[in-house]
């Protein structure tokens, strides 16, 4: 693995330089003036848009070459070669400058530093490996691998979430076109790192150093922070323009007379949900904090108020609307697969999902598994236990405004959507900044005595289970990255969700190029280690194709070139007639898939048989 890392690191470094130079010009452009670390921080969100949107275009065009965005970026860094030069000394500057303070830093402020940094490294490893995840395999990033193989983007009809909103995929296609897929996950990593210096700068900005550093301490070292950093997943990019949406917004607070903040905390809050679709109660979270802000701000009328709301939701509308256009444009529906108007076309499966993922919400439980359960997903007890007290603090009104946007946020998406933590994004680094404010406030007003039982207090949580959760993954890596053992070892440990990593290698060994391959057993079907071949779910077919009579079936597959069958039997289950049903996305019984039974065998070979996976070829 080490040995792919410089090329894979020199193309987040040139995606890295391309957004900053780029949002730098469109922020000069529209006057934006603030602090150089500022100024870097917005830029790069604003130039990572405008690459996200560039492949969004050249996708679609198919146009996704390695040597025609290699070009592009040579150029432009050739066009800007000052400021290329100029950020990068700055950035020599910065770093030079946080290593001096280092130095100066008291016995607590280290041994927060030692854990962030033991999380940042063993994150690091965790992350740059060959991804196993079913999360990534099925969607993150194999709808990217599959627009970088196919120089475009292409809906595949077997798998709805490729008309999601996918700014998220966008960029690790754009990783991957720049460097290789596995880019895509160090692109997540970096974003993560990215993240700590957002939030850092903004605490800093209303606080102190002191309380920014356990901010930042506190967000990276969550569970949910390690595995989302450790995987190629979007939620992390969704967090980086939700809070930079916040930053924005507060930036405006400060100075009300500045409206291009207010529409820029519009412009990220639109990207956001043009990330991931399940962030519009986030967004929705948003939209009313700003609402209540202004309505309880005595030098804004209603009247105003209103126009500026009404100007906010079409900004966030505008920068969310190329996925509605591209929706309609393809399906005649603009919410596709979602069906919000009587007669357009939806996806029976995202429905079947929707309805499955409709679950019994117990308060009480909620709020008993939220911080720990389960714990690849939980934010640890910290936040849990010292945010909820900065109400009591009088001289807190930053921290306070950040708690209500939170609550607002838990309480609206609790309310409209599952209670899973993931599902609350941006409630962490708020959350996080609540606690650390907190502590903060309650050290500066206690003895020494009691001040050491804080500190001991909160290191204890931090390295329990937040950094020994990190250590434990990171660990797992680290033969795989010094190149003591191979990728197949690993995947053949690693890769056991799907269909098993075996069943990978008997099907790019042994079947012949160009093949198409059903899986019966999972919708969506994990293209990404299939190059040879084409890999597809039960969705390339509608549900009822799957208890047609078998002569139609077979004449079907014939005519569709599916020559391959690979049965997983792990979400497969039997009645008395060896009928199988598939129950995943069903209630009981399942989905009948009635025409591979014991009458029916003899219309298919069987090639490959272990753990519960089957790989027929099709007579």
């Amino acid at each position: 693995m080490i040995k792919n890392l410089p090329v894979d690191l020199l193309s987040i470094i040139i995606l890295y330089l391309a957004s900053v130079i780029l949002g730098r010009k469109i922020l000069k452009w529209f006057k934006f003036y603030n602090a150089i670390n500022e100024n870097y921080i917005f830029s790069f969100g604003v130039g990572l848009f405008f690459l996200i949107f560039s492949t969004f275009i050249l996708g679609h065009l198919g146009l996704l070459y390695k040597k025609l965005f290699l070009t592009l970026f040579a150029l432009l860094f050739l066009l800007n070669f000052k400021e290329t030069k100029e950020i990068i000394l700055n950035f020599t500057s910065i770093s030079y400058s946080i290593i001096k303070q280092l130095k100066n830093r008291s016995l607590i402020n280290l041994v927060l530093l030692i854990i962030l940094f033991s999380n940042i490294t063993f994150n690091f490893l965790y992350n740059y490996a060959p991804p196993a995840a079913d999360d990534e395999l099925i969607y993150q990033i194999s709808l990217p691998r599959y627009y970088y193989d196919n120089h475009r983007i292409i809906v595949r009809n077997d798998n709805f979430s490729s008309y999601y909103p996918q700014y998220g995929q966008l960029l690790f296609t754009l990783a991957m076109v720049t460097g290789s897929p596995l880019s895509a996950k160090l692109m997540v990593y970096f974003i993560g790192l990215l993240l700590i210096l957002i939030l850092y700068n903004f605490t800093k900005k209303y606080t102190s150093k002191e309380t920014a550093l356990l901010t930042i301490v506190i967000f990276y070292t969550m569970p949910i922070i390690t595995s989302l950093t450790g995987i190629t997943s979007a939620d992390i990019i969704n967090i980086f323009f939700l809070l930079l949406s916040v930053y924005a917004f507060f930036n405006w607070e400060d100075d009300m007379e500045e409206n291009k903040w207010f529409y820029l905390s519009a412009f990220f809050a639109g990207i956001s949900l043009g990330t991931r679709p399940h962030s519009y109660p986030i967004v929705g979270a948003l939209i009313l904090f700003v609402f209540i802000l202004l309505l309880f701000d005595k030098t804004v009328n209603i009247k105003t108020t209103l126009l500026k709301m009404i100007t906010y939701c079409l900004i966030v509308f505008a920068m969310f609307s190329p996925w509605l256009i591209r929706s309609f444009l393809f399906t005649g529906n603009p919410t596709y697969p979602m069906k919000l108007i009587s007669g357009m076309a939806d996806d029976k499966y995202f429905t079947m999902m929707m309805k499955f993922r409709l679950v019994d919400k117990n308060l009480l439980t909620f709020l008993y598994k939220f911080p720990t359960k389960p714990i690849i997903w939980s934010c640890g007890a910290i936040i849990v236990a010292f945010a909820p007290i900065i109400l009591f603090f009088k001289d807190s009104v930053f921290a306070k405004r950040i708690f209500l946007l939170s609550a607002l946020i838990m309480l609206i998406v609790y309310a409209i959507f599952v209670p899973e933590q993931r599902y609350y994004l941006l409630s962490f680094p708020l959350l996080s900044i609540c606690a650390a404010s907190s502590i903060s406030l309650i050290i500066n007003k206690i003895s020494s005595i009691w001040r050491k039982i804080i500190y001991i207090v909160v290191v204890f949580a931090l390295i329990l289970p937040n950094a020994v959760f990190s250590a434990y993954w990171g660990f797992k890596r680290i033969p795989l990255f010094i190149g003591k053992e191979s990728v197949d070892s690993y995947l053949t440990r690693e890769y056991t969700i799907l269909e098993t990593y075996p069943v990978v290698k008997y099907i790019n060994e042994n079947i012949p190029k160009n093949k198409k391959v059903l899986f019966l057993g999972t919708v969506w079907a994990p293209q990404y280690y299939y190059q040879n071949n084409m890999a597809l779910g039960m969705g390339e077919y509608p549900p009822d194709f799957f208890s047609q009579n078998i002569k139609e079936v077979i004449a079907r597959l014939h005519q569709d070139g599916v020559n391959y069958l690979v049965l997983l039997r792990k979400d497969l289950t039997k009645d008395n007639e060896n009928n199988l049903f598939y129950t995943y996305l069903y209630q009981p019984p399942g989905m009948c898939i009635s025409w591979l039974n014991n009458n029916n065998k003899k219309n298919f070979k069987l090639l490959y048989e272990k753990n519960d996976v089957e790989v027929y070829e099709v007579k």
